[in-house]
């Protein structure tokens, strides 16, 4: 592995420190967590490139009457950055999940606080657009993500749950 991946590697562990929770690759470069205990993310380090790719789960595009007007939907708010701050939304083709992802190199993320700041913006990203599927397509509000990320939100599953916690001007937990 190249000097990116263990400086990445080391800003992943403390970035887990502070959220009072360790993180660190799996053998396939992975790393998922939950944030608030309910949004899963997963980071994946890209060794040939040193790229790292952060993502989530928006949600399903379900094949209804309803399908052509939520690609739609997510194509339209792609286009204003202020809903997604840059993360490109996808599709998942076989299982029709929706994604929202970003790539950087490795060198962009020299530190915790980048790693938190680049994490914090899918947490918000993730929160606006579940949101406003769930306003713009009622139907969708009843369903829970968990069901798609296969991973249960209460507590009996074994990802790393982090909180953002609010700190002091010394880095004390508030």
């Amino acid at each position: 592995m190249t000097n990116l991946y263990e400086q990445f590697s080391c800003i992943l562990k403390e970035f887990g420190e502070k959220m009072r929770h360790p993180l660190a690759f799996d053998e396939a470069l992975d790393c998922a967590f939950l944030v608030d205990g309910y949004y899963a993310f997963s980071i994946h380090y890209l060794p040939e490139s040193d790229g790292i790719i952060l993502w989530t789960l928006l949600g399903d595009l379900p094949d209804d009457e309803l399908a052509e007007k939520r690609a739609e939907y997510l194509l339209r708010i792609q286009d204003l950055e202020l809903h997604t701050r840059g993360f490109s939304i996808g599709m998942e083709e076989q299982e029709r999940r929706i994604v929202a992802h970003d790539i950087r190199n490795a060198e962009e993320i020299y530190d915790v606080d980048h790693l938190s700041a680049w994490i914090n913006d899918l947490l918000e990203v993730t929160k606006n657009i579940r949101k406003t599927m769930a306003e713009e397509f009622p139907y969708d509000a009843d369903y829970d993500i968990a069901d798609l990320m296969d991973t249960p939100t209460d507590g009996t599953h074994d990802l790393p749950q982090i909180t953002f916690l609010d700190e002091n001007e010394n880095g004390e937990v508030k």
